[in-house]
């Protein structure tokens, strides 16, 4: 039989990461979208998700919808879940209260055997955020003489009391259970040895979600056998957090020296009103234009952009409502530390006024009409 095992996508996950939230939601469904064509270009029959698929607290229903129209896709493949601590069984859970496709099985909160021609699935799904008392004794394989695979979510090997809270369990157990595979989830890092010809694995994250996690990030492909195994991992994520994001902070440097510059070169004083407004117009469009493309670009952007951009993200509106989200955040916030400490507001005037509505407006027009057309011009985005 073939296989692939993945775990913790963590779909939807809000990154703590100032400003790629929705570049991480992006990566996510282009990591899936690679999984399912892989899966059907190979004739993959099993599909192995050990746990935090999604994010229970912010994952949406249009996300949902997507994951289960890609497993449609591939209806002649056996998929499994066995939800983790992130994405638990509980009562409004998605996986209670979506339909999805028939090719789909997802294990509750007992241990539980699926039967497919000669193998034999087990499987167990958390039904909380924790889960410490899971008994390992009522876990025994019905026939030896099958393949017997486990898909599971937990730590393995616990060495404190952080580890016994999701579902601890150890290497040597579940050896001697005597499975064939066990599928992990819950550990982002990959955790198997090929020379040792190592059956109880953890795939890893399929996308990095944190400085703490560089290096590769994808998949476990399997060929088993009984008593015979070949495990391939297969990279997928091809956007890894890496050191050079924390530019960010020295991006603020140039910003300021770049600033201090214009002003001091480019001092341009128009005489009158409708020359002021022409100049303030042009400076309005040249910023949102500015900002909107280092973002769209994943270049390294000004923490400002960047925290509009998340802004935007987390609202679930884009970066022109974030930008205006932070621009009237930062009017007020300035209007109010000038009437407490010098009872006048200082440096705030109409050409602000006109700035703050009008610079988020020109980033979402532009974006509307221009976002996805340049990155598939500069090879960012893939059909989905």
């Amino acid at each position: 039989m073939r296989f692939v095992h993945i775990a913790d996508m963590h779909f939807d996950m809000l990154s703590d990461k100032i400003g790629i939230g929705e570049q991480r939601r992006y990566d996510q469904r282009v990591i899936l979208r690679k999984i399912i064509n892989y899966i059907k270009e190979n004739n993959i029959k099993y599909f192995f998700i050990a746990g935090d698929l999604y994010e229970n607290q912010y994952i949406r229903t249009s996300t949902i919808e997507y994951i289960n129209k890609l497993f449609l896709e591939i209806d002649d493949t056996q998929i499994f879940i066995a939800p983790g601590n992130h994405d638990p069984l509980l009562k409004n859970s998605y996986y209670n209260n979506f339909l999805w496709n028939k090719n789909v099985h997802i294990f509750g909160p007992k241990f539980e055997r699926i039967e497919t021609d000669n193998i034999d699935i087990y499987g167990y799904g958390f039904d909380d955020f924790y889960c410490s008392n899971l008994n390992f004794n009522d876990l025994k394989i019905s026939n030896p003489n099958k393949i017997n695979i486990l898909v599971i979510h937990g730590t393995l090997d616990g060495a404190n009391l952080e580890d016994m809270q999701y579902n601890s369990m150890s290497t040597r157990m579940l050896q001697e259970k005597g499975f064939d595979y066990v599928a992990l989830g819950h550990i982002h890092k990959l955790d198997y040895n090929q020379e040792e010809n190592q059956n109880v694995v953890y795939p890893g994250s399929t996308v990095s979600l944190g400085f703490d996690e560089l290096g590769k990030h994808g998949m476990i492909v399997g060929e088993l056998e009984k008593e015979k195994i070949d495990l391939q991992f297969v990279p997928l994520d091809e956007t890894e957090f890496k050191l050079y994001e924390l530019l960010q902070i020295p991006m603020s440097l140039v910003t300021s020296v770049f600033i201090n510059i214009f002003d001091r070169y480019l001092n341009i004083v128009p005489d009158t009103l409708g020359q002021k407004l022409l100049v303030l117009f042009f400076a309005i469009v040249v910023t949102g234009i500015g900002a909107a493309t280092m973002v769209n670009m994943k270049l390294v952007p000004n923490p400002a952009d960047a925290l509009a951009a998340t802004i935007g993200d987390k609202l679930g509106k884009g970066m022109g409502i974030g930008k205006n989200v932070f621009d009237v955040t930062c009017f007020c916030t300035s209007g109010i530390i000038g009437l407490v400490f010098t009872r006048h507001i200082i440096g705030l005037g109409i050409g602000t006024v006109l700035a703050v509505i009008f610079t988020g407006r020109v980033i979402a027009v532009y974006n509307y009409f221009l976002k996805h057309s340049m990155q598939n011009l500069a090879g960012i985005t893939v059909e989905l």
